[in-house]
């Protein structure tokens, strides 16, 4: 499932985030790094408080984001999705090696946020093992030949790969 209709990345961030709570069994928990722009960051966490779901700051540690303290945070079997920024807002090339088996072993989704324009060099979220790619086509040539403008002179873009039999979107 692909989509354009956001205005910006930070709004698609909060509907990948709504996304993992609709797709999760009984689950409302979220994972979301420290390594996020802190005005990501309070987009999301107005969209969960008003769609009831539980965000939990996943720790940085070093400028990145610390993978021991989220295997920790999904050992609970209660998150139902973990979202990560690739670069993060340190401007850092975060490894998310491993990640996607991690939160799919604890039925959890894994969601990257991104630029379109740094998908030329970097790892695709697809690569990594995203179930959920958004970001921001801030990028004005790329957001005005693709018409995809909000009023801002923004656009956001998501995509959510087929999701696994294991998991049950209500």
């Amino acid at each position: 499932i692909s989509n354009a209709s956001m205005y910006d990345g930070s709004t698609a961030t909060a509907e990948a985030m709504m996304m993992c709570v609709a797709a999760a069994k009984k689950r409302n928990r979220v994972l979301i790094s420290e390594t996020f722009n802190p005005a990501v960051m309070r987009v999301v966490e107005t969209y969960a408080k008003f769609h009831g779901a539980d965000l939990v700051k996943a720790p940085a540690k070093e400028g990145v984001t610390d993978m021991c303290a989220i295997q920790t945070l999904l050992e609970a079997d209660d998150v139902a999705g973990v979202l990560v920024a690739q670069p993060n807002y340190y401007g850092i090339i975060e490894d998310f090696t491993g990640l996607a088996d991690m939160c799919h072993a604890h039925k959890a989704l894994l969601a990257i946020n991104t630029m379109a324009s740094a998908l030329g060099v970097l790892k695709s979220p697809g690569q990594w093992g995203a179930d959920i790619a958004c970001g921001a086509l801030d990028e004005k040539p790329i957001a005005n030949s693709c018409r995809w403008r909000g009023d801002n002179g923004s656009a956001a873009l998501f995509h959510w790969r087929v999701v696994p039999a294991s998991f049950s979107v209500q």
